[in-house]
């Protein structure tokens, strides 16, 4: 079982924020399961932990932001809207909104 660490997020009433890259490869992976979330948060479990274990951080990482976004769905039982966050963009929780980033950095 993989030592996960206290910072980890926690799970709150508010919407699940997650990135493009993460949210569009969980689609896929959710499918290719047809199995549903239940399924594929063990298996997405599984491979988190098997990274970790196999020494690829990249993966890990990956299979973790994964798991974490599978999880979040399954916590509020997809009742709550997904916040789909581009390359560059944050999301602020506590103004409920997302912060995208500049074009170009401010003037000194």
């Amino acid at each position: 079982m993989t030592a996960y660490e206290d910072d980890d997020p926690v799970i709150d009433e508010g919407p699940v924020v997650v990135r493009r890259t993460i949210y569009e490869a969980a689609l896929r992976f959710e499918k290719s399961m047809g199995t549903g979330a239940p399924g594929a948060i063990g298996e997405a479990q599984d491979r988190m932990d098997k990274a970790y274990k196999a020494g690829r951080p990249r993966a890990a990482a990956r299979w973790t932001a994964i798991y974490r976004y599978l999880m979040g769905l399954a916590a509020v039982a997809r009742r709550t809207r997904t916040v789909i966050l581009e390359t560059g963009e944050s999301y602020d929780f506590e103004r409920g909104r997302v912060i995208r980033s500049r074009a170009r950095p401010p003037r000194k």
